[in-house]
């Protein structure tokens, strides 16, 4: 993923289509996203054989990588720097959380 080409898009999408239609369009995907879960999670009983859900997994992946377009751009509406913290943020407080995890019941939290 070529992130600098990500960075300049998602600017020209924010200043083409306007702050409130991308956070409706963030809306939409991430719906897209729950429901692609939601469907690979029902038609994929656990043991299952892989390649008769290939259909289901290749739509989830589609919408994850929606949602990641478009939450990039949330990303520059909101403020980059500001949400590069709190995931940094995010991200050591889940190490955290499974250092902890490792050193007691390992995840009967």
């Amino acid at each position: 993923m070529n992130t600098n080409r990500l960075d300049l898009i998602a600017d020209h999408a924010i200043q083409y289509f306007g702050t409130r239609n991308q956070k409706i369009k963030a809306i939409e995907e991430l719906s897209e996203l729950i429901q692609a879960l939601a469907k690979e999670i029902s038609f994929r009983p656990p043991g299952s054989h892989e390649d008769s859900f290939k259909y289901t997994g290749f739509n989830t992946m589609e919408e994850i990588a929606d949602c990641i377009v478009i939450l990039h751009q949330l990303r520059f509406i909101y403020g980059p720097h500001k949400i590069d913290d709190l995931i940094e943020f995010k991200i050591d407080r889940l190490e955290k959380r499974m250092k902890d995890v490792t050193h007691t019941d390992k995840g009967n939290k």
